[in-house]
């Protein structure tokens, strides 16, 4: 499998995610695993 990097999407992504968490996006990803088991 080849090696995928996206440093763009990545460092974008890191600022968007704490805008989306702050608008919902936590507490609906939160209740979406919930019950999910498994390694980690």
């Amino acid at each position: 499998m080849a090696a995928v990097s996206h440093p763009v999407f990545a460092r974008v992504y890191e600022r968007l995610s704490v805008a989306m968490d702050r608008a919902g996006t936590a507490e609906f990803r939160r209740d979406l695993v919930a019950g999910l088991s498994g390694a980690g």
